[in-house]
């Protein structure tokens, strides 16, 4: 029984010195760095829209919403995909004035005679449309920016036991969430 076991023991041994000699930790050259990536959240796309060049507001075109008469701006987008219209959020803000405030949409405010002005918008496949309306038809709104989200269902909640309602936060409270450039 002692001759097995000191074969097996030098069986062990050889097998021990043959593959930590047959390896290399050298794996070979590493390849080139890739690009760096933008900053922000993965999980989390954010478009700004500007007025065209040499315009202060958005250029409206004549339309309708829920069947009365609107402005409609579109904005064609082909990251508004199938995908995300199944399981993402979309959250539009938009600057007044050329002013620095962000308003969340869907906008509503009464006016002193009773009516109402709005400014909302709806999406579909590759179509983002912003709607300016009034109770006494279009609204010419100058709205000089739109700044939209389209967040991944995977940011439903940063903690399991906290469901998160993006909804109701600003734009500022969005942008430090998702740690994104201004």
């Amino acid at each position: 029984m002692k001759p097995f076991m000191l074969n097996l023991k030098q069986i062990a041994l050889a097998l021990l010195v043959i593959f930590s000699v047959s390896c290399s930790p050298e794996d070979g050259e590493d390849g080139a760095q890739g690009p760096a990536g933008e900053d922000g959240n993965a999980n989390v796309i954010v478009k700004t829209i500007e007025a065209d060049p040499g315009r202060p507001y958005l250029d409206w075109t004549a339309g309708s919403y829920l069947g009365a008469q609107a402005n409609i701006y579109e904005i064609n987008d082909t990251d508004i995909t199938q995908d995300v219209l199944d399981n993402s959020l979309i959250l539009v803000h938009f600057q007044l004035f050329e002013e620095a405030t962000w308003y969340p949409m869907t906008f509503n405010w009464l006016e002193s005679d009773g009516g109402d002005q709005l400014i909302t918008f709806d999406y579909t496949l590759n179509l983002l449309t912003i709607y300016s309306a009034q109770t006494s038809g279009t609204l010419g709104a100058s709205v000089s920016k739109v700044k939209y989200f389209i967040i991944d269902s995977s940011n439903s909640s940063t903690n399991r036991t906290q469901s998160i309602d993006y909804t109701k936060m600003s734009h500022e409270e969005l942008i430090n969430h998702f740690e994104l450039e201004d």
